[in-house]
């Protein structure tokens, strides 16, 4: 698994598929995670909305790969960091 990215050790991301979701839609997300193994439907539907609002997205970690990374004792289908604001962070 790759270095954690520095946002989820301090705590500017959302986790869960809803909250993704609403992050992008929203704006706020400067980069996304679905997870590989995820609902299909629910992925593809997240990727392609990524896409739509040119989010960069990777799906190279597993559910539990993406649960550990945020820091929950369960799996988790998707995560996103948030853009940093005007004052940098």
């Amino acid at each position: 698994m790759e270095k954690t990215p520095f946002a989820f050790e301090k705590g500017g991301f959302c986790a869960g598929f809803n909250k993704t979701v609403k992050t992008v839609k929203s704006g706020r997300a400067a980069m996304v995670w679905a997870a590989s193994d995820a609902d299909a439907l629910h992925r593809s539907e997240l990727i392609r909305l990524c896409e739509t609002a040119e989010v960069p997205w990777e799906d190279s970690l597993t559910k539990k790969q993406l649960g550990k990374l945020c820091g929950l004792e369960v799996d988790c289908a998707a995560a996103a960091v948030f853009k940093k604001d005007k004052s940098g962070v």
